[in-house]
C-alpha cells in the first residue's frame, strides 16, 4: 500500500513508507476527471472498473485513509447536503465525490 502526503510542499506518493515522520496527512480538492486521473494514475475505463462513478459528479476530495474526518470537517462537508456524497477507496486513499441530483 502506498501512503500519500505532503513533503517539501508537494503532493506525492511514497513507496518507502518508513519515512512517514516527514509526512502530513493531505486533503486534496479535485474537480475534473483529468485531475482525478492524475491523482489515481488510472485512465477513464480503469476509474469505472475500480468503482468510480463518473456520471453527474461535481467535485471531490482525496485524502489519506489514515486521515480522520472530525466533527468540524464533517460540519463543512454537510453544507453540501444538496448533493449525494460517495466514497471510493483506492490504493490507500479515499476519494469522496459529490454528485448533483
Amino acid at each position: 500500500m502506498k501512503d500519500v502526503g505532503l513533503y517539501d510542499g508537494k503532493y506525492r506518493f511514497c513507496t518507502n513508507c518508513n519515512k512517514l515522520s516527514k509526512y502530513k496527512k493531505a486533503l486534496v480538492y479535485f474537480k475534473t476527471e483529468e485531475e482525478l486521473i492524475k491523482l489515481t494514475g488510472l485512465n477513464h475505463e480503469e476509474l469505472w472498473d475500480n468503482g468510480f462513478d463518473l456520471d453527474d459528479w461535481d467535485f471531490g476530495f482525496a485524502y489519506d485513509i489514515r486521515f480522520k474526518i472530525d466533527w468540524q470537517l464533517e460540519l463543512l462537508l454537510d453544507r453540501y447536503n444538496c448533493c449525494d456524497r460517495r466514497i471510493v477507496s483506492y490504493n490507500g486513499i479515499n476519494y469522496m465525490m459529490f454528485y448533483h441530483s
